[in-house]
């Protein structure tokens, strides 16, 4: 699929490596010849009901300070010109700053993997149409295939998102197909 398909402005298509399992080596190459040049659907790969692993890269806020950062408390008004600031950055010795003391930095914009997603449906948007009246905000319609997943996704929309099987499987996992009911198309503040 290229990224025109997708929705994304970009031209040229986003390469990575992917690994090939399954079977024996020669299995494995000739799979690898079969699929050579095409789109691969994400149905072919992954089933409805099972669990995956996403990564991502999140949000960016840009350079943040500690509270906002790292959810330190404010000081109270009288206790120093700062309010913002930590209070103590370590003790004398050892005689530098640790990486455990909350400090100002870059906020967000970090590459995250979230585990343990499960699959709730795939589909393709002119079958089972999923777009809320008006698009999706920052995104549009919604015409290609799509997946649902339970929970948070990292990343910004339009931002590339790598869904692989998870790494630490459950082995108790319920991996049957999951029913869903209604899927709302309704975004909040919206009428």
């Amino acid at each position: 699929m290229t990224p025109r398909d997708a929705g994304i402005s970009q031209k040229q298509p986003i390469i990575f490596e992917v690994g090939v399992g399954g079977g024996d080596i020669a299995a494995q190459f000739d799979y690898v010849a079969k699929v050579m040049g095409k789109p691969v659907k994400f149905s072919e790969v992954f089933k409805a009901g099972g669990y995956v692993d996403v990564i991502g890269v999140t949000k960016g806020h840009g350079y943040e300070g500690p509270v906002t950062r790292m959810g330190i408390k404010r000081k109270q008004h009288k206790s120093r010109k700062s309010v913002r600031a930590v209070g103590v950055i370590g003790p004398w010795h050892p005689a530098a700053v640790m990486y455990t003391v909350a400090r100002a930095g870059q906020h967000g914009f970090h590459q995250r993997t979230e585990s343990g997603k499960r699959i709730l449906t795939i589909s393709n948007g002119k079958d089972a149409p999923i777009t809320p009246k008006g698009g999706f905000e920052h995104f549009g319609e919604l015409t290609t295939d799509y997946v649902l997943l339970r929970g948070s996704v990292p990343g910004s929309t339009r931002r590339v998102v790598v869904v692989r099987y998870p790494m630490r499987p459950h082995p108790k996992a319920n991996t049957a197909p999951v029913q869903v009911l209604e899927v709302s198309t309704k975004i909040a503040g919206r009428k």
